[in-house]
């Protein structure tokens, strides 16, 4: 529990849009680790510096509904959970409702429009939001 509470102290989130950011665990991610290389560079730098860089991005009615998702950072997660050495190592979090609401963007006609799909919904608001926020939050096409 020290190491966790330490990283989080010596941790820097970016936050530009300066959500309210939840630290938590047993997050979900979209998809395995891909990079083996991006995680080794990631845990380095985690274990150097504690957490450095965007939260994960999540969803708020998953996460009530019991199915916690992440729509980023599979490659932090697992950087995170291996300095952690805890597949439950709280991480900071940020929520696609957050961002979409401080650009004025209706997730919920979004999700609805892709039929529930969290993953396309996601795809949609990236065109919609400002290329400079999806930099900052890790929502970019290529990395979900």
């Amino acid at each position: 529990m020290q190491c966790i509470v330490m990283a989080m102290q010596t941790s820097t989130v970016t936050n530009p849009l300066t959500l309210d950011i939840e630290w938590r665990g047993g997050i979900n991610p979209l998809h395995e680790a891909f990079d083996a290389s991006r995680v080794a560079t990631l845990t380095a730098s985690m274990e150097a510096n504690g957490w450095d860089g965007p939260p994960i991005v999540c969803d708020r009615a998953l996460r009530n509904a019991g199915q916690d998702q992440a729509y980023t950072g599979s490659h932090r997660i697992e950087a995170w959970t291996d300095v952690q050495d805890d597949t439950q190592a709280p991480m900071p979090c940020a929520y696609i409702e957050d961002i979409c609401d401080r650009h004025n963007i209706d997730w919920s006609a979004l999700l609805d429009d892709a039929d529930g799909n969290g993953y396309d919904a996601v795809m949609a608001a990236i065109l919609l939001l400002p290329a400079d926020v999806c930099e900052a939050y890790g929502l970019d096409a290529g990395g979900l």
